[in-house]
């Protein structure tokens, strides 16, 4: 008496609410049976699936699975990667990967996938050059996806560093960098942390007329909005503007400085973060001294395997 084919298995996986560096085992998976598995990986109407580290993935499909069997993901949420963190006297850091796969499979994508944007770098002002008598550091914009902004880093008149402002996750945005030896406070204006890349501090020594006025002042952080919009930058008494933050996926902006009058002082200004899958913005100082962003995140790491989309949706970052 022959037998007839082995029936094909279902396996549902659903995320109904936000998810951390999710990862799924498809040998592992309760009910597998190598070959004859069809496996549904669904993201519900706005959920995050979300990496809080650039060394991991929003999402991570591993351990391949058999011939015969189907992996097919529908993305009706969102998938994000970490966004860089902004540099400390540095070039920027790189974002993160969004979805990371270990076989073939079926992606209908009817919403967005963004790898993480790259942190803006950073950059530093000085009085006196040789040796730097006043030097003062900006840190660089956080990338999209929760990238930290980078600290400020203080100068003889100003030691010690000031943390950036912190990244926003699923849906939220990014915080605003902060400042330090501001005299009065007011004369920052603290600004950055938007939905997509956070704004890079603008920063610099002060012309002559403002020496008492030297500020440390560090990068917003990147937010978790799809699509996002970027933070503004900061500036300072000398009219340097960090770069803005990345909308959607575009890449951070270049800071902005005034030509120095004297040649003695230069300000520079940091880079914003990138958007969704961008590089981020580089500093920028006239004498020059330029950090570059940290790279974008890649939104697909296929890993050589193929994707057949019967939709493609928004899709920001490299696939590959």
């Amino acid at each position: 008496m022959n037998q007839g084919a082995a029936a094909r298995q279902a396996i549902a996986v659903t995320y109904a609410a936000p998810a951390a560096n999710a990862t799924i085992n498809i040998p592992t998976l309760p009910g597998y049976s190598a070959g004859i598995t069809d496996v549904t990986i669904t993201i519900n109407s706005g959920v995050y699936v979300y990496a809080t580290s650039t060394a991991n993935s929003g999402l991570s499909i591993t351990g391949g699975k058999a011939v015969g069997d189907t992996v097919t993901v529908i993305n009706n949420g969102y998938i994000a990667g970490k966004g860089g963190q902004g540099g400390q006297v540095s070039p920027g850091n790189a974002g993160g990967p969004a979805l990371s796969i270990s076989s073939p499979i079926t992606l209908t994508n009817n919403s967005y996938i963004g790898g993480g944007g790259g942190g803006g770098g950073a950059t530093y002002g000085y009085n006196n050059p040789t040796p730097a008598q006043t030097a003062t550091g900006a840190g660089g914009g956080g990338g999209a996806g929760g990238g930290a902004g980078g600290p400020g880093t203080g100068g003889p008149q100003n030691p010690g560093t000031v943390a950036g402002g912190t990244g926003g996750y699923a849906g939220a945005s990014g915080n605003p960098g902060n400042a330090l030896g501001a005299t009065p406070p007011s004369i920052v204006t603290l600004a950055g942390g938007g939905g997509a890349g956070g704004g890079g501090g603008g920063n610099g020594t002060p012309s002559p007329a403002q020496r008492s006025n030297y500020t440390t002042i560090s990068g917003g952080g990147g937010g978790g909005i799809f699509p996002g919009t970027g933070g503004a930058g900061t500036t300072n008494p000398a009219g340097s503007n960090g770069g803005a933050g990345g909308s959607g996926n575009s890449v951070g902006g270049t800071g902005t400085t005034p030509v120095p009058s004297n040649t003695m002082y230069f300000r520079g200004a940091a880079g914003g973060g990138g958007g969704w899958g961008a590089a981020g913005g580089p500093s920028i100082q006239p004498n020059p001294i330029v950090a570059p962003g940290g790279s974008g995140g890649a939104a697909i790491n296929l890993n050589g395997f193929t994707i057949t989309y019967p939709a493609t949706g928004t899709i920001w970052g490299t696939v590959a």
